[in-house]
């Protein structure tokens, strides 16, 4: 991976990696001194899930929690030949660590947060709202 990624032949300088999910890769990358968070898809194998076109469900997602009013950070652009997704960062605490500082006692996935049910994102159960018998 270089230190420079496009998206649709637009540069930005990657800062660091923020995290991995079942479905891609989240970079904090910079352009002209604005910061974006940028997702390269990733087609590594997910026991728990079966996937069809990546960045066509992130975009249907998107597009569904947007218009049931979910706040979540705006998606800047799209480039679907290298399976990007551009975002706009917002800084701050992520959810994980949240929920950490609520319950240090509570299991969380730091990977995806999510159970491992078969199902997709919008079905699952959250971790992060159900207690997690040991």
């Amino acid at each position: 991976m270089s230190d420079v990624m496009k998206v649709n032949g637009i540069e930005y300088t990657m800062i660091k990696l923020l995290g991995k999910g079942k479905g891609g890769y989240s970079y904090l990358v910079e352009r002209n001194n604005c910061k974006y968070v940028l997702k390269q898809i990733h087609h590594e194998p997910c026991d728990y899930y079966q996937f069809g076109d990546k960045i066509q469900a992130e975009i249907k997602d998107y597009e569904r929690l947007r218009k049931i009013g979910i706040r979540i950070p705006e998606m800047i652009d799209v480039d679907i030949a290298e399976e990007r997704i551009l975002k706009e960062y917002i800084d701050g605490e992520t959810i994980f660590d949240m929920v950490k500082k609520w319950d240090s006692t509570r299991v969380v996935d730091s990977t995806s947060g999510w159970f491992a049910q078969k199902k997709n994102d919008f079905d699952s159960e959250h971790i992060y709202f159900k207690v997690i018998p040991l």
